[in-house]
Order: C-alpha cells, then structure tokens, then sequence
C-alpha cells in the first residue's frame, strides 16, 4: 500500500507539473483501487471485530491529496471521482463487519471527508478568483446531500431526536461559508449564492426533521421570506424563485392543516346557514407567524420593485399582453411576480 500511495503521489506530481489531468485521474484511481486490489483487511479483527480505521486514514490522506490538486487545478472530473471513491470507500468500510463502529468515530471520518471535498469544490474559485460553472455547484450540492444522508443513516437509529440540530448546525456551516464568500470574493458573488441556497435547502430539511405540523409551515415561511430579502440584497432572481418556492410550500402546507377552511368558514357559515367550527386558540401563533412572513416578503418586494430585472418584463408583456411594445403594461404583472 505504501508503495502504491507513492506511485500516484509521483503521478500526481507529474500532473501538476504537465498540467494533466489524466495523470491526476490515474493517480487517484490507484490509491483508491490499492486497498482492495491487494485485499487489505477492512476489518480490525479481535473480539469485537469492528472495522479496521487505518482504511480510513489512508482514504483521508488521499483525499488531502485531491484537496491539494484541487486548489491549484479545477479539475472538475478528478474530483467527482475522488468524491464517489471516498463515499464507496466508507460505505464498505462501514459495512464489513458484523458490529459497526462507535458513532462518534464514523462521523469523525465522514465529518473530516465532508471538510476536504467542501474544500475541494470551492477553493480553487475562491482563491484564484474564477466564476463557477454547473459542474463545481452540482458538485458542491452533492457533496452536501451524500454527507447529510450518510449521516442520517449513521446517527438516525439512537440519536434520531438531535438530527434536527445537525442539519440546523449543517445549516449554519453553509451560512457562513456564504458569508466568507460575500465578503472576501465579492467579484465572485455566484459562490455565495449557491452556499445560501444549500443552506436554505438544508435549513428546510432541519425543520422538517425537528419540527412537526404547522411549526414546519412557520419555518419555511420565515425561511422564504429571508431568501426574499436576501435575494435583492445579493442581486440574485434564482434565490428570490427559492424563497418564493419556499412561501408556496408553507401557504400548501397550511392550507392542508385546514388553512384555506379557517380562511372562508364565515362565507360556509352564511351559505350553509349554521356557524361553523373556528380556528383552533392553540393554532392561531402559528398561522399569524406565516402571514406576517407573506406580508414581509411582500413589504421587500415592494421595496424593491425598480431593481425587477427587464427579461421578467418583456417574458410578461410577451405572454399575457402579446407583445414588447405592451412593456409599460406588462410591469404590474411582472412587479405581482
């Protein structure tokens, strides 16, 4: 295995040197593949013959590796291929023997991983001041999805109840990695942006996960209408679209808690000629917390309405109006949206 380790450190050396990423793609596919080629034993024997952690440290050490080459060299495939390989790797790892490691050292190894790749898909532009393409955000986004899984699947049989206040903590880690990036690479503002909507996304999953009934329709509200708030600030249509998308999925989640009846049962009430059951008092702060959220976001939009960007005007004056020439009138419509 040293020996192994040592030829695609060389080879990534050479990479580098030549600038070639296939070199990196052959040096990362036999430090991967040298473990199990050679069949090192995964399981650390004895009686408690719990998994062997030096596979890990190996697979961690050639994950720093890819975190160098992937500071200097975006390369984007290299990357994927590393991520998928250490994902495999601790999937394995986990499962191959018949009891699995403490808690705490299964998320310190996936923890450490999670840290280099969020390293690997975002340094290079941060430092060397480049504009990410939709492979480094898919990237980026996968690598958040695959630790969160993975960790449900870890912690979720004995500490299901705190599952809620990791992904809020996830949450915060991508919060403030947008705000390192609004700060510090502000020629670069689509880092920051996508940070803030994995946060969002995130954000939602903690309040689903801790949360329960109309406490989760109040949270992605509130959730909405800061993404509203946020999305004029940092000048972004995609992160106000997310925020709008999260006030939809609160206004549906009330209505199914019996929002839209609580609504109109005084119009039942006249029609049916008998007065009808009213909102319960216990359910009340809820559904003023998500109309005061709507209303702030209508409050920012408002605000902000001269910053609405012109393709919203002439996409609105060509499909209901029928026509550029109709721009003046399409506005109100686009300024709704």
């Amino acid at each position: 295995i040293g020996l192994l380790l040592l030829v695609s450190l060389a080879s990534a050396a050479l990479a580098l040197r030549h600038n070639a990423m296939a070199l990196a793609v052959i040096a990362v596919l036999g430090a991967f593949s040298a473990p199990f080629v050679i069949g090192m034993n995964v399981e650390g024997g004895g009686v408690s013959n719990s998994p062997d952690v030096n596979l890990m440290i190996y697979i961690i050490v050639v994950d720093l590796g890819v975190l160098a080459l992937s500071t200097f060299r975006n390369w984007r495939w290299l990357t994927l291929l590393a991520l998928v390989g250490s994902l495999l790797s601790f999937a394995i790892w986990l499962e191959s023997a018949d009891r699995l490691p403490h808690i705490a050292v299964s998320m310190a190894i996936l923890t450490f991983m999670f840290l280099i790749f969020a390293g690997a898909t975002t340094l290079f532009h941060a430092i060397w001041r480049r504009e990410p393409r939709p492979f480094d955000y898919t990237l980026m986004v996968l690598n958040a999805i695959a630790y969160l899984a993975l960790s449900y699947a870890v912690m979720w049989d004995e500490l299901s109840e705190w599952m809620g206040a990791f992904t809020l903590g996830l949450a915060l880690f991508y919060a403030l990695l947008a705000y390192m990036f609004y700060t510090k690479v502000r020629e670069r503002p689509n880092l920051a942006r996508m940070a803030v909507g994995v946060s969002a996304v995130v954000l939602a999953i903690a309040a689903t996960a801790q949360l329960d009934g109309l406490w989760i329709g109040v949270s992605w509200a509130a959730q909405g209408a800061a993404l509203v708030w946020l999305g004029f600030k940092m000048e972004s249509w995609q992160q106000r679209l997310l925020g709008a998308g999260m006030l939809a999925l609160s206004f549906v989640l009330m209505a199914g808690y019996g929002g839209l009846y609580i609504l109109l049962w005084p119009i039942f009430s006249v029609a049916w000629g008998e007065s009808q059951e009213t909102l319960p008092i216990h359910q009340a702060p809820s559904f003023i917390m998500v109309a005061i959220a709507f209303y702030a976001a209508a409050y920012i939009d408002r605000r902000n309405m001269d910053d609405i960007e012109t393709w919203k005007v002439r996409l609105f004056s060509a499909l209901v109006i029928g026509g550029e020439d109709a721009a003046a009138g399409a506005k109100p419509l686009a300024r709704i949206v």
